[in-house]
């Protein structure tokens, strides 16, 4: 049980088991504490409060970065639960993002804003799409080679106890 972790802004937090009977499950900055009782919800638990953290983290970062790169014509931001894809840009102009996005790197977290982003200004992924990606952040391809490598575990999130 001492190896439970939980990944969170690309570190993996340990789970502390504890036996306060206030506490269901809680994120003390460094770590993630849980109750004895509440082991076996362990991964709804983290999914729950990943799921919230990405609402809150996610729109804020599109916000800032969106300013910042002066693309700033999407309509909506919206948090999924998709099974295939980081994100998407409709052609009405909602970005939506995977909340598991929030247990990656945030540089990676940052790539698929930026990505999706570029899609306001090129809604295809032709070299002009690449091109506008490349401007806004030169090193995408690593954060890409990143989602390639380790993005399916994230997918698969699991707490296993």
């Amino acid at each position: 049980m001492d190896d439970l972790k939980i990944p969170y802004l690309g570190v993996e937090r340990p789970v502390i088991v504890i036996d306060d009977e206030l506490l269901t499950f809680k994120y003390n900055g460094e770590s993630f504490l849980v109750h004895r009782r509440y082991l076996e919800d362990l991964s709804t638990l983290a999914e729950n409060w990943l799921s919230r953290q990405a609402a809150i983290y996610i729109p804020t970062r599109v916000r800032f970065l969106s300013t910042r790169v002066g693309i700033t014509k999407y309509k909506r931001i919206r948090i999924s639960n998709a099974r295939s894809r980081w994100g998407s840009c409709s052609s009405k102009g909602t970005l939506s993002f995977n909340w598991r996005l929030i247990m990656a790197p945030v540089g990676v977290i940052d790539y698929v804003i930026i990505h999706e982003l570029a899609h306001i200004v090129e809604m295809n992924h032709s070299r002009n799409f690449w091109k506008v990606v490349d401007k806004i952040m030169p090193d995408y391809a690593d954060k890409r080679k990143w989602l390639r490598m380790y993005g399916h575990k994230l997918m698969m999130f699991n707490v296993k106890s």
